[in-house]
């Protein structure tokens, strides 16, 4: 899974010593990529609204033996802790939103000093991102905020914050790829969704480069001072 090779790369280069540490994950349900964290040994906090994701979470990762801080199901907007942390994270969160600022600023007011933030979106904004949801895919694409999908957009918002940052990573990342949320019902489109995946696997084959055009995920990890 294309994010979870993003974040433990990440984490091999930069946060690969998780003992004495703690991460954040904002929107964790279902616990994939805290589970990441915690076989580096980091205490493992999150919050997401989903049904049960305590009592999920919390038994999943103690069978794991892993260190368990915070697990709660509540909105992030009245999540509150004493502690802060190393890492503060979420993966296909922000773009839920409209307000995509109020967020960030969430992301940081969790955040210890010499922290870092790591935060990812699926590029439904890439060109044909956005052409293959918007024919195969409408009803998930309307349920993202395209305006918050855009990482320069957040990274012009940090630095005007004025906060002493490092850019790790920025922009798309995976090789060409696409999914949907609910497979078509039309014949029309089940033939045409063939086809394009055809061409997607065509392509595949090329090995091209990573593109905003067409890349399925895009986002920014920020080391802050």
């Amino acid at each position: 899974e294309l994010q979870t090779q993003l974040l433990i790369s990440c984490l091999n280069k930069y946060l690969s010593n998780g003992k004495g540490k703690s991460v954040l994950e904002i929107g964790c349900f279902p616990g994939r990529y805290l589970k990441t964290f915690g076989e580096l040994q980091y205490e493992l906090n999150g919050v997401d609204t989903t049904p049960k994701t305590t009592t999920l979470l919390n038994d999943f990762f103690v069978s794991k033996g892993y260190r368990i801080g915070k697990i709660r199901c509540e909105s992030i907007f009245d999540f509150s802790s004493s502690e802060k942390f190393e890492v503060v994270c979420s993966f296909g969160f922000i773009e839920h939103f409209q307000n995509w600022k109020s967020v960030v600023d969430v992301h940081l007011q969790h955040l210890k000093p010499g922290g870092i933030l790591i935060l990812t979106v699926p590029n439904f904004s890439g060109v044909f991102q956005y052409i293959f949801h918007k024919i195969f895919d409408k009803k998930n694409l309307k349920r993202h905020n395209l305006k918050a999908m855009n990482v320069n957009k957040w990274l012009h918002y940090i630095k005007s914050k004025k906060l002493g940052h490092t850019v790790l990573f920025k922009g798309p990342f995976g090789e060409i790829d696409f999914w949907v949320d609910e497979e078509p019902t039309s014949t029309l489109k089940i033939k045409m969704k063939n086809k394009w995946f055809q061409a997607v696997n065509f392509l595949k084959r090329k090995k091209l480069p990573v593109s905003d055009f067409y890349a399925p995920y895009k986002g920014v990890i920020i080391k802050f001072e």
